[in-house]
């Protein structure tokens, strides 16, 4: 007896495995919003990604995550980011792996010279400043962009008549 080739319709082959039993189908889809949460944090100074792998790490904030929650998480000079997947989440912290680490170009070396050189703008502990070249001083501080920062400085200098 020879084993000769079976031909079988293309659509009774759809849904045959090379065992002979049906392959699993999917029976339901979900929004992600229904499954995941996406969150995204800006990380203490000096922490590193290895540090967003301690479940300790995470106590403070792990009321809020879920397994299968994505975490992107932003160092403080905004240098490099982690996107990060939550294992489990319990009370003392939450177990999370990461996924990929990005490097990015720090926000932290650009600057805008503002009046003739005097002033420049700077990024610093998370807000944008307005600083005086000749002694470093803040002048201004706390803008959410570098863009809020300048025109703040330019509507207090005073008006050319």
């Amino acid at each position: 007896m020879s084993a000769e080739p079976q031909i079988v319709s293309e659509k009774s082959a759809a849904g045959l495995k090379w065992g002979g039993s049906p392959s699993p189908v999917l029976g339901e889809i979900d929004r992600i919003e229904h499954r995941r949460t996406i969150h995204t944090c800006k990380l203490p100074p000096n922490a590193t990604a290895e540090d967003l792998l301690r479940t300790d790490f995470w106590r403070l904030v792990s009321k809020h995550l879920n397994r299968h929650d994505i975490v992107y998480a932003i160092s403080s000079d905004e240098d490099w980011e982690c996107e990060c997947r939550v294992e489990a989440s319990f009370p003392e912290g939450a177990e999370v792996s990461v996924v990929r680490k990005m490097k990015r170009r720090a926000v932290v070396q650009r600057q805008t010279s503002l009046g003739d050189g005097k002033y420049t703008t700077r990024y610093q502990n998370g807000t944008w400043c307005v600083v005086r070249v000749s002694d470093q001083r803040v002048m201004r501080e706390g803008f959410g962009s570098e863009n809020a920062a300048i025109l703040h400085w330019l509507r207090e200098q005073p008006r050319q008549v």
